[in-house]
């Protein structure tokens, strides 16, 4: 039998049929088109493997709330907490704050500042405004809103205020006195409010907000009423 093939393969029919038997079928357009698709698949999923890590680091950014601290958006506190002011010469509104943290403005004749409490604490920043970072007369707010430094999970870690004060030394013979502003820097990321310090600009009051000062201490804490 393997004689009888051989002899058919060398005859001119047997040589046609076998370059045909040996000839590959073109590929289908279906399914090289399919292919494509798998490998167009691939590289699309490969870009958003490679692109993911940028994402990521997005989202983790801080991002900033505002809340008002005008007058007309704050509220009169519960009495017991108002009469605990008064007893000190104080007055007291509360604003709005984040949840888990109540916001107090606090105010004499002269000055004006900021109070903190959460979980039945209260802090208060009546010592860095008015005694330690005194750099002008009557310290007061110098803006009708706050700015909250939020994590990923939007708690809050740091906040940033404005206080502005009157020139100590007005220069001779000038009837209008020059006002000076400074940003304060609390922060907020370990649960007891930290003093960081005073700068110029939001730029440099973020950066101080974002990393944990060697110079930070904790705000002056009060015996809630």
């Amino acid at each position: 039998m393997k004689i009888i093939t051989n002899l058919i393969t060398l005859t001119p029919w047997g040589k046609e049929h076998m370059k045909r038997s040996t000839k590959r079928p073109p590929a289908s357009p279906i399914i090289a088109s399919s292919s494509l698709r798998k490998v167009f698949g691939l590289f699309c999923t490969l870009l958003l493997c490679l692109a993911a890590p940028a994402g990521h680091a997005e989202n983790r950014r801080p991002t900033s709330v505002y809340t008002s601290v005008k007058p007309t958006d704050c509220h009169v506190p519960p009495p017991p907490l108002v009469t605990a002011y008064e007893a000190r010469g104080l007055a007291v509104r509360e604003c709005q704050a984040p949840k888990g943290w109540r916001l107090f403005v606090v105010s004499t004749d002269e000055c004006s500042w900021l109070e903190l409490s959460r979980d039945g604490l209260l802090w208060s920043t009546e010592e860095q405004v008015v005694y330690r970072n005194n750099f002008g007369n009557f310290p007061n707010l110098g803006a009708d809103k706050v700015e909250w430094c939020l994590s990923a999970s939007g708690s809050p870690i740091a906040l940033i205020f404005r206080i502005s004060a009157q020139s100590p030394t007005p220069p001779d013979n000038v009837t209008v006195i020059k006002s000076l502003s400074k940003l304060f820097v609390i922060r907020l990321a370990d649960g007891t409010p930290q003093f960081c310090g005073v700068v110029q600009t939001n730029k440099e009051a973020r950066e101080l907000a974002d990393r944990v000062s060697p110079n930070a201490h904790p705000l002056s804490q009060l015996r809630q009423p």
